[in-house]
């Protein structure tokens, strides 16, 4: 059709090109190998929310003796259940990980022999390091010196370390940075040698399925488009697209609540000139703003093919019950829609069985012997092995890369270091707005899915802002008031949790709430702002300042109308 493509960043974008850039794709260490580890660093990661068949794993090693960091500015559930929690300023976790290479460098603890016969760019990065004296990294991530040193220590003299990196912490400015740098640490030590060491953001890029002949068939054109930031949507449609979108088809996605300038964005989605074509199961925030919806199949309704980030099995999920009313896969939706445009390639004429087939084309499995098992381990790497104790990452020369030239052509530092936070990090802005705003997932919720279900939400329970008791008493706030947060962009409503989960001067409340279910009809979003990270363009969602203020309380109780709430609509 000649329609725009979407660069699809809000997600992973920020660690893919981190761990492209340093490893050549996105793989690691095997997960299950981390029963072996005995020292397991849990990096901006909560695996009891968001990995929780890790979980198991890391208790199993703990059986056997390995000890437990998590380094997260929140004491989140696996914090408080880990051996020791440290917590550093936001977005400066690449200072602290350049701290802890330093002690490492300076007790003679980095693997020189696996260093010189696996990577490249060691002497450089082992050079820049003379910058990042413990106390240098101590002053930018709010830590004391000798909490970085103690845990560098622990680092020199423990393998196999295995360093699990969360996602959450590739949503600031400096983020492409930050992976960068806690990823090579683990190549510094020399712990990617030994089962249940070295790092892992990902394990997509280890799964062997190729969906590229299935996003573009041989054959079919390609003709000129450009490319939008999906991240960036609420710019896209009010003025940074030129010329402007004026058709917007939204699937799998409820941008209205889920992307960041709530205000700006629902500006551009009211435009009468977009006309808006929504697929969806329940009547979301962004079907408030479509032209037409199409009602899709759930999970149980459709075949599909679901590989991971978090393991290395590859699932085929059967349909076990009809679609009710009107509903269809969105596959279908696509087909019907080309075949009325008069789109008559055949590719669209593929069933859902057919792609399955085409996408495991290469994989050591038949779509017959992965119907009968319906999962299977797809990657090659054996459960428990070390897939790059001798090297072979997925780089030209199979080094991994420490200094990466091709970074410079970007603007971006080609060795690891430290990029500050943009908000965070601005004295200017902390002044008119003191706290730093951070928007973890919440247990009960998959990003917006689930959050008209009443089981759901009455778990979730409402919107919360979390503070540490100095900042909710400087501002005369007791637990369960009602407040305003706010910044230049906009505003939401919540109740205050005054709580020890928060570092003074840093907040948090939990994403994904739709707004209309929320009081006041807006929701964090409302506050969070279009930026790109140094790597990937990804968004920016936990580089946030805010400020707190008292509002009445009969604000925070007013019940939405009954013909808002939201309805399943697949019953035509």
């Amino acid at each position: 059709m000649g329609a725009s493509r979407l660069d699809t960043t809000i997600c992973t974008a920020a660690a893919r090109a981190a761990l492209r850039s340093l490893y050549g794709a996105s793989v690691g260490f095997e997960p299950e190998s981390i029963v072996e580890a005995n020292l397991i660093v849990l990096w901006g990661a909560n695996p009891l929310v968001t990995n929780l068949h890790l979980w198991p794993f890391v208790q199993q090693a703990r059986e056997r003796g390995a000890y437990v960091v998590t380094i997260d500015p929140l004491r989140t559930d696996t914090a408080a259940r880990s051996d020791e929690h440290v917590a550093p300023l936001p977005g400066t976790d690449a200072a602290l990980a350049l701290g802890l290479m330093r002690h490492v460098r300076d007790a003679g603890a980095a693997d020189e022999a696996w260093l010189a016969a696996h990577t490249t760019g060691w002497p450089e990065l082992r050079a820049r390091l003379d910058d990042w004296p413990v106390e240098r990294a101590a002053a930018e991530c709010g830590l004391p010196a000798g909490t970085i040193r103690r845990l560098g220590e622990r680092i020199a003299t423990t393998r196999p370390t295995a360093v699990r990196v969360g996602l959450g912490l590739q949503r600031h400015h400096g983020a492409g940075q930050a992976i960068r740098a806690i990823c090579a640490l683990p190549l510094v030590t020399g712990d990617f040698r030994y089962p249940g060491g070295g790092a892992l953001v990902t394990t997509s890029g280890h799964h062997r399925v190729d969906n590229g002949p299935v996003i573009r068939p041989a054959g079919m054109p390609a003709p000129p488009a450009r490319s939008l930031n999906m991240s960036r949507l609420a710019a896209v449609l009010t003025g940074e697209a030129d010329p402007p979108v004026t058709s917007l088809v939204v699937f799998n996605a409820n941008p209205a609540a889920t992307a960041p300038d709530q205000a700006r964005l629902l500006t551009g989605l009211g435009r009468a000139d977009l006309f808006t074509v929504v697929l969806e199961q329940r009547w979301t925030d962004t079907c408030d703003y479509a032209d037409v919806v199409l009602p899709a199949t759930m999970q149980p309704e459709h075949l599909d093919l679901q590989t991971s980030y978090g393991h290395h099995y590859t699932t085929l999920n059967l349909p076990v019950t009809r679609a009710p009313g009107e509903a269809l896969p969105n596959t279908e939706i696509f087909r019907r829609i080309a075949a009325a445009l008069g789109i008559d390639h055949p590719a669209f004429r593929d069933s859902d069985e057919d792609l399955a087939r085409q996408l495991l084309a290469d994989a050591p499995i038949t779509y017959e012997e992965l119907r009968e098992r319906t999962y299977a381990r797809l990657t090659g790497v054996p459960v428990g092995s070390a897939p790059y104790a001798e090297g072979g990452f997925p780089t030209p020369d199979g080094r991994a890369r420490l200094h990466d030239p091709a970074l410079a052509a970007l603007g971006v530092d080609p060795l690891p270091g430290y990029t500050p936070p943009a908000e965070a990090a601005d004295p200017e802005l902390a002044r008119r707005f003191p706290l730093t705003l951070l928007t973890p997932a919440n247990r009960y919720l998959m990003n917006s899915t689930f959050a008209s279900l009443p089981w759901h939400t009455r778990r979730a329970g409402p919107p919360l802002v979390h503070l540490h008791a100095d900042d909710a008493a400087a501002r005369g706030l007791a637990d369960g008031d009602a407040v305003r947060v706010h910044n230049d962009r906009g505003a939401f409503l919540a109740a205050v949790a005054v709580d020890e989960a928060t570092r003074p001067g840093c907040a948090f409340t939990y994403k994904a709430y739709w707004a209309r279910r929320s009081p006041g009809r807006s929701t964090v979003n409302a506050v969070t702002g279009v930026r790109d990270t140094d790597l990937g363009e990804a968004p920016t969602f936990h580089d946030c300042r805010v400020e707190v203020e008292p509002v009445p309380a009969e604000l925070l109780t007013a019940e939405p109308p009954l013909d808002e709430v939201a309805e399943p609509v697949a019953a035509g």
